[in-house]
């Protein structure tokens, strides 16, 4: 069965829209350049034309996917001010495309409708499951935002430094602090 969408329109009437007509108005095909400021530690990135943004209806931090050079990526639409948006190109995907600052690339991108995928370390899983009201806060936060936990409890180290961490992370989640 495909997935339907209620819209209220203008005049008060709602209607049941396929979520395919959204997916196919949300994807864009252009061609720009590989942009890196000459700063240290600045990404490399690719804008996406305002007019192909406005297109498909895209807004800073949606999440994409969709093609390089003909080859797949998953990413962020990040704000660049002004209204235009852009996307980050790891080096990574620059290696696999052979492509560098102020080379030409085509793009084709899109809604990216999976959820996001966040994989908390088992001792924060544990500790998550013995204390609902830090799990429930912990799941309302923006994926970016149960993103930075996950790091931060990851980074540790030692035994010690994570055990540390997964309890202050409850406390803090327990009283709705975000991490970032």
């Amino acid at each position: 069965m495909t997935p339907v969408a209620t819209v209220i329109l203008s005049d008060g009437r709602m209607i049941l829209m396929s979520l395919g007509f959204w997916e196919a108005r949300m994807r864009v095909s252009f061609t720009s350049k590989l942009i890196r400021p000459n700063i240290a530690g600045a990404w490399t990135f690719v804008l996406v034309p305002r007019l192909e943004a406005i297109k498909a209806g895209f807004r800073a931090r949606m999440r994409v996917k969709g093609t390089i050079e003909g080859t797949p990526f998953r990413s962020s639409l990040i704000p660049r001010g002004g209204g235009e948006v852009f996307v980050v190109v790891n080096s990574e995907l620059r290696d696999r495309i052979h492509k560098s600052k102020g080379g030409v690339v085509r793009l084709e991108l899109g809604l990216d409708p999976s959820p996001a995928e966040i994989r908390e370390p088992l001792a924060l899983r544990r500790a998550l499951a013995r204390d609902p009201r830090a799990k429930s806060v912990f799941n309302s936060f923006t994926p970016s935002q149960r993103r930075a936990y996950v790091r931060w409890i990851a980074a540790a180290k030692q035994d010690a430094t994570r055990d540390r961490r997964v309890a202050t992370a409850v406390e803090r989640l327990r009283r709705g602090e975000k991490l970032n």
